[in-house]
């Protein structure tokens, strides 16, 4: 089973005739890629089924990478130019049912695995996955009503100049304290949280209760410090995000360059609706930072034309330090972001050997477990403070 990532989310915004041409550039490119090796089916709206005899499971594997890396080249649609990504569930017959909509039912579960773990990537069906699917349908019922129940809490992890170890900024970080889940990590319900929508509403929490407290730090005497924000997707092609931020602004009093919204590069996906959005966010005065740089679609474009303040390279880059490719990747994004004026923020930074390599290589700012976890506001304080 294969199905477009956001695929709703972009049909709202195109429209649904330019929708339907993208379903059906997506379709000729699956069947192109899929051959004779098997049938393809529409399965319905923007999933779709493939049925092949091929029995090697590493053939099947290779097959679904195919298929992805195909998927996401760039479609023009109407002159405008927008990328796809698409999750792929596996099932295997007599080995996950024996009738059709065993088989279908077991790869759909799978599919929908693989969107919760980052899209972009292929699953296959095990019973694992089935527990996890009721899971989920538990946890998505109980996200609906986290909001009411005022079950979301913001942890802050700091940020600190490579030279001097004075305060940068602070990344507020959201957490779920469930009542019977316990306090759930964002890598566990975020996912949900896009694909049902609730996202929306709770990054707009987000936003208006980090401005809240950080305006209440400076009242009681604490440096005007940026905080970090992260924007969703849905959250960032919102029609209505910039007057969203300018009222929370005004209701808690912080001042614009205080807030810093960070995006990823999945907004890309529609660049010059992108780089409209971002233009105008930028006459707040807000500051904007590239979160997870080098780990979606990358393009020096896409730098020239977005109005960023920092880039922050990604723990993955981070965490291979020791190693010459990852340090000349490292290299290269803070070359490239000095370049253009912007601000080089380090993930991850967990070591005392990355603090070395990372101030040899000129980075700006640090992140990390080796200054800090996240931590609730009151320890924040205590530990930058002292208060």
């Amino acid at each position: 089973m294969v199905d477009l990532d956001r695929f709703k989310f972009i049909n709202d915004h195109l429209g649904h005739e330019a929708g339907d041409r993208l379903i059906t550039s997506f379709s000729e490119r699956l069947k192109a890629v899929i051959g004779d090796r098997g049938q393809v089916f529409r399965y319905g709206g923007d999933e779709f089924a493939i049925l092949t005899p091929m029995e090697s499971e590493l053939a099947i594997k290779l097959m679904a990478v195919e298929v992805i890396s195909e998927l996401t080249k760039s479609y023009d649609i109407d002159g405008f130019s927008t990328i796809l990504t698409a999750s792929v569930g596996i099932s295997f017959y007599p080995r996950h049912g024996k009738e059709q909509q065993e088989l279908i039912r077991a790869a759909d579960h799978a599919m929908y695995h693989a969107k919760k773990y980052g899209r972009n990537t292929f699953k296959l069906y095990s019973s694992d996955i089935e527990g996890l699917a009721h899971s989920d349908l538990r946890m998505e019922n109980l996200l609906h009503q986290a909001l009411e129940n005022k079950e979301f809490v913001l942890y802050y992890q700091p940020q600190y100049h490579a030279n001097t170890n004075k305060i940068h900024g602070i990344e507020a970080l959201i957490r779920w304290n469930n009542p019977e889940l316990g306090m759930v990590p964002p890598d566990v319900f975020i996912p949900i949280a896009e694909e049902t929508g609730a996202i929306v509403q709770i990054g707009e929490w987000v936003i208006e209760e980090a401005c809240r407290q950080n305006a209440e730090w400076q009242k009681k005497g604490f440096p005007a410090t940026p905080i970090a924000v992260n924007l969703s997707l849905r959250q960032f092609y919102q029609a209505d995000l910039q007057e969203k931020i300018k009222a929370i602004l005004k209701r808690t009093g912080l001042g614009p360059r205080c807030l810093m919204l960070e995006i990823t590069e999945t907004i890309a996906m529609q660049e010059d609706i992108a780089a409209e959005i971002l233009r105008d966010l930028k006459t707040l005065g807000v500051r904007i930072a590239m979160d997870d740089f080098g780990t979606g679609y990358s393009s020096l474009r896409y730098l020239q034309n977005f109005s960023i303040d920092h880039i922050k390279i990604d723990k993955a880059f981070t965490d291979k330090l020791s190693t010459r490719e990852g340090r000349a990747i490292i290299a290269t994004i803070i070359s490239l972001g000095h370049h253009l004026d912007m601000t080089v923020v380090a993930e991850g930074v967990e070591t005392p050997y990355q603090v070395h390599q990372l101030r040899e290589l000129g980075c700006d700012v640090f992140q990390g477990y080796y200054y800090s976890r996240p931590l609730p506001p009151e320890d924040l304080i205590e530990q930058l403070f002292g208060k």
